[in-house]
């Protein structure tokens, strides 16, 4: 299939962070797109305000005259729009196999992983703009620097975060593959770590013909995978094992200065102006693609500089009277514990944390991760479960973290439901806290009301 002519293009669930960035780029090409979803979002306007038509609410009627419906994982074959379709004889393509047909003609660069795949694919996609290679992206947050979480180019360079999850990134041909690391994610979907590592070496086989893998030299689980890889690998991390690697490292609060040390060579100091280690990791495979590329030192290090990172990625909400309110997506144990020391480094006189599990299946696996992960949190807050697209599974709650989080020695630790959490940090913060809401559900709006409450407050007294 080809996309050489306009087309009407359907997405079931158009509202996703993934899905809505397809359905921007496809609307800036020029095809008609329309598409559904169970409720409004800012994502929904946006993409009705670029002349996409949006139906709130599954109906067959919402299908007609659709050239081809796209669906994501999360969309069940009992979908009537889905189940529409396919009656029609409508062709139907998997959100990935969509992303595909726009990618794979271009020179792709596909970023994975288990953790750090946005800040990556966005900070790839920020530098080749302001190198003005004119690039294509896809992203799986918004970024201020190319106001959302898509942008449709003419350069050669198509920038796409591969999505893991289910497997569907091998639909993918790159040209640059990027894997941040893998790490025992997903379960509802892989049965163990050897299922997610075989997944992984499927996809990279999906390499063009001279295009070049990077791979974090730090992960013992990469390394493992890749042990009889034949083709050439550069990789990146913050050991001197690493083709790139970061020395003389200066964390500060809100940056980080380090030099950028390529093959041996010394290139440069460079500013990171996101907070934590991990990140550093991350802007290693970004110089790594863009130094492949031909961008000269000087170039990537000024874009670097100048990135400020993506929505819910330690975005700071609110800063008054000595309080901070941290939003961050992050909802694995791997995540949890990083963005937790990135936290610390800022001193905060107490860190307070409220943690919303995602998804029941991820509780279940990753209880005991999940208990150990809170250890720098002086007082730690764990609500209850956000679902996502999932059924409740019986006896699985977020109580369980807060038992296993007891159990694992957490001196402050409670639970709460999730409609009194905001009532309660009202009444607990105080001076000298920075308060971390850390989930990929809708935590998000506890910030959000969080930081609102305490400006009023402020503005009465």
């Amino acid at each position: 299939m080809k996309l050489n002519r306009k087309k009407h293009i359907h997405f079931i669930g158009i509202g996703g962070i993934g899905m809505s960035a397809i359905a921007l780029v496809l609307l800036r090409m020029g095809h008609k797109v329309t598409g559904s979803d169970a409720k409004p979002s800012r994502l929904i306007e946006k993409i009705r305000t670029c002349g996409g038509e949006v139906f709130l609410g599954h109906d067959e009627k919402n299908i007609d005259g659709a050239d081809i419906v796209v669906f994501s994982s999360s969309i069940t074959a009992e979908n009537a729009e889905l189940k529409a379709a396919r009656d029609k004889k409508i062709a139907t393509l998997h959100r990935a196999e969509m992303l595909a047909l726009l990618m794979n003609d271009k020179k792709g660069a596909a970023i994975t992983g288990a953790h750090g795949k946005t800040t990556t694919t966005s900070l790839i996609s920020h530098i080749l703009l302001r190198a003005r290679l004119d690039p294509t992206a896809i992203l799986g947050g918004e970024v201020t620097s190319i106001k959302g979480n898509a942008i449709l180019g003419r350069g050669d360079y198509f920038v796409v975060e591969a999505d893991e999850s289910d497997g569907s990134f091998v639909h993918l041909r790159p040209f640059y593959c990027v894997i941040t690391n893998i790490d025992e994610e997903h379960l509802d979907y892989y049965r163990n770590i050897r299922e997610i590592m075989s997944s992984y070496m499927k996809f990279i086989e999906k390499i063009r013909r001279g295009g070049k893998l990077f791979a974090c030299g730090d992960c013992d689980n990469i390394r493992r995978a890749l042990r009889a890889y034949e083709r050439d690998v550069i990789y990146f991390g913050l050991s001197k094992g690493s083709d790139i690697y970061p020395n003389d490292i200066v964390l500060h609060k809100n940056h980080t200065k380090f030099n950028v040390v390529y093959k041996g060579n010394n290139l440069g100091r460079a500013i990171l102006n996101i907070p934590g280690i991990h990140n550093v990791s991350n802007a290693m495979a970004a110089f790594a693609v863009a130094l492949q590329i031909g961008l000269k030192f000087k170039t990537i290090k000024d874009a670097v500089e100048d990135f400020r990172g993506a929505e819910r990625r330690f975005q700071r909400k609110y800063r008054k009277d000595g309080i901070s309110i941290i939003d961050d997506y992050a909802h694995h144990p791997a995540e949890i514990k990083a963005t937790i020391l990135a936290a610390k480094n800022w001193s905060p006189k107490r860190l307070v944390v409220l943690f919303q599990p995602h998804r029941y299946t991820r509780t279940k696996y990753l209880k005991g991760r999940f208990g150990r992960c809170f250890d720098l949190a002086d007082h730690l807050i764990i609500t209850d479960i956000y679902a996502a697209s999932e059924e409740p599974i019986e006896g699985v709650s977020g109580e369980d973290i807060y038992e296993e989080t007891k159990s694992q020695g957490h001196k402050s630790v409670i639970f709460l439901s999730r409609r009194d959490v905001k009532r309660y940090l009202l009444n607990y913060v105080r001076p000298g806290d920075m308060v971390l809401v850390l989930g990929a559900g809708d935590v998000t709006s506890v910030a959000e009301e969080l930081s609102k409450e305490l400006s009023i407050k402020r503005r009465g007294e």
